[in-house]
């Protein structure tokens, strides 16, 4: 017995790594006397589950001697394998460390969301593969910060809620392994609509004292931004006059205009502006008032030579019966270039240089009231293209000039 050897396995630990689907092999090689027998083992959680033993094995294991054959492997085939070797003068044991992985794969659905500002949208992140050490979000490849209106849950649902446009971006769903990432990626846009009038407000003719509510309503996506116009100048609040707006559930943007008790000097032609990002829209209409005439400030206007020009007298009363051109203290001759249109619109086709100067119109009515307005046009050269470009500023219309 002084010659009995107990086993020595030479590498008492190994870690072996594969794909899912490749054989395994873990050889178990001891040294002793006599030839030591062999057993395998494997661990789970706080067990050691036996494997068999020479020439044995266990459903998909099959144990020969010190070698551990599995033919095709599952991710469950993971773990730590113990190999015993014994004889009758001992025992040694060896530990192999199987990592089984799969190339991860992931894909985030839905893949692309049009929506609406306002609204929830959830990103679902399916990882396959494994093993999975972590998954993590981007948007536009920077961290997603959870918080407010952005949740994660479980790692693999992102919640964005009451959609801003700070959120349109690409999301990306990240899953790392021991050794690999994978990502897949989704994208969210908003719907872009251009302004679009719902209701607006129609021509009206009131009594002196009436009240008034001007209003139009209008869908866009971004949410459109509107101003209002009487003859093309900028309304404000104002004693009597009062503007709002409110936005409703379904995004529609609602703005009015109130006049308490209208008078004459709040006739004229209103215009509700809407705009977004994309374009602009406007409704017109007028509102008149009985009363004597009445003319608003006209501004003043620069145009280019050879441009079509529309003056309008900003005029207000009811009923009027005659709007009267003059330039420059002249009464103005009608001609194949120059109409006057029973609305107070002067029309001057192609104008020139020789078109420049003090317009003026006055407005009378039956009983022999008049109201008188003026403006200036001044009508400049053709732009030089590049003085345009020296300058990079192109040139304002309709601004008022010093008198």
């Amino acid at each position: 017995t002084s010659n009995y050897l107990p086993p020595r396995i030479r590498r008492l630990k190994q870690t072996v790594k594969l794909s899912a689907g490749d054989p395994l092999r873990l050889a178990c090689v001891a040294q002793g006397y006599p030839a030591p027998a062999y057993r395998w083992f494997r661990k789970k959680d706080s067990l050691t589950v036996p494997l068999g033993i020479n020439g044995g094995g266990n459903g998909r294991v099959r144990v020969y001697r010190g070698f551990l054959l599995i033919q095709s492997t599952v991710r469950q085939d993971g773990g730590t394998y113990v190999c015993v070797a014994n004889n009758t003068a001992g025992e040694d044991r060896a530990l192999f460390e199987v990592i089984v992985t799969m190339p991860l794969k992931v894909t985030v659905s839905p893949s692309s969301v049009l929506t609406r500002e306002g609204r929830t949208v959830v990103f679902n992140c399916s990882v396959r593969g494994f093993p999975v050490a972590a998954v993590t979000w981007l948007r536009n490849q920077q961290p997603v910060i959870p918080g407010g209106r952005v949740r994660v849950v479980d790692q693999t649902e992102l919640h964005v809620n009451a959609v801003q446009r700070s959120d349109r971006g690409m999301y990306q769903c990240v899953a790392y392994g021991h050794e690999s990432s994978a990502q897949g990626a989704a994208q969210l846009s908003l719907e872009e609509n251009p302004p679009d009038f719902l209701e607006a407000f129609q021509d009206q003719l009131l009594k002196p004292g009436s009240a008034v509510s001007l209003k139009c309503s209008v869908t866009g996506n971004p949410l459109p931004q509107i101003s209002w116009f009487r003859y093309g100048r900028l309304l404000a609040d104002r004693a009597g006059l009062r503007i709002g707006d409110f936005v409703d559930a379904l995004g529609v943007v609602t703005s009015f205009v109130n006049v308490s008790a209208v008078a004459t000097e709040h006739g004229g032609v209103y215009t509700c502006r809407a705009e977004n990002e994309l374009a602009s829209a406007e409704h017109t209409a007028r509102l008149q008032v009985y009363g004597p005439p009445f003319v608003h400030r006209m501004d003043n206007v620069t145009h280019v030579s050879g441009a079509d020009v529309r003056l309008q007298c900003a005029a207000s009363g009811y009923p009027v019966s005659l709007v009267a051109w003059k330039k420059d203290n002249e009464k103005l001759r009608p001609s194949s270039r120059v109409v006057s249109s029973d609305n107070g619109t002067l029309h001057i086709v192609h104008v020139t240089q020789s078109d420049q100067g003090w317009y003026e119109c006055a407005v009378s009515n039956r009983r022999g009231n008049t109201a008188v307005g003026s403006m200036y046009l001044r009508v400049i050269g053709e732009l030089n293209p590049s003085l345009y470009v020296l300058c990079n500023a192109p040139l304002s219309y309709g601004t008022s000039l010093e008198e």
